[in-house]
């Protein structure tokens, strides 16, 4: 399921692996379409950092068959 961007709500560009090019580098939850758009979103993203970086690892551990 592709994301939009979290800072202006267009299409995130993808890899041939389907993975989000620009991403926050804290939680790796957070896709972005740009550069740009990443570092003006920045202070928005920071509270919500740490919750999505545990949902996310939570969300990667049960895909691979953890409980």
């Amino acid at each position: 399921r592709e994301e939009p961007c979290r800072a202006c709500g267009g299409p995130v560009l993808s890899t041939a692996d389907g993975a989000a090019t620009c991403r926050c580098e804290g939680c790796l939850v957070a896709v972005y379409c740009s550069q740009e758009c990443r570092e003006s979103n920045s202070s928005k993203h920071e509270p919500d950092c740490p919750a999505m970086a545990v949902s996310g690892l939570r969300a990667k551990f049960e895909s691979l068959g953890g409980e």
